[in-house]
């Protein structure tokens, strides 16, 4: 399957009610990718649920430890999606919202763990 330059793989561990579609990039440095996901429910919304850091088989030897985040459509009672990004690995999700559309802000994990120490973040408040 070929990917267009500006879309983001969008890969599904575990299919419920919620339906990921593709993944549209919307800005991407060296440490930050903010992206767009389509999607549909029965409410015609998707929902995110949860985030986490997750390991993934690819059916050898190797796994990926790449930014998950499980889904849903807006009903109660209704079997969650779980996605994740294998282009993202050593990346964690920042934030997340949902609606129509659901946006997606991940980070480098080395990035976020440099810039948030005590100091860094004292120092940033008090320049503000």
């Amino acid at each position: 399957m070929q990917q267009l330059q500006d879309s983001v793989l969008v890969k599904v561990s575990m299919q419920g009610s919620a339906v990921a579609g593709q993944g549209y990039m919307l800005k991407r440095s060296e440490n930050v990718a903010a992206f767009y996901i389509d999607g549909r429910g029965e409410t015609g919304r998707i929902y995110p649920m949860a985030s986490s850091s997750s390991v993934y088989f690819t059916g050898t030897k190797e796994q990926l430890n790449v930014p998950s985040l499980t889904i849903e459509d807006g009903r109660d009672d209704t079997p969650l999606t779980e996605i994740y990004f294998p282009e993202y690995e050593g990346w964690n999700v920042h934030s997340v919202g949902g609606g129509k559309v659901m946006a997606v802000c991940l980070v480098k994990e080395q990035m976020w763990q440099t810039n948030n120490t005590k100091e860094n973040i004292l120092e940033s408040s008090s320049q503000g």
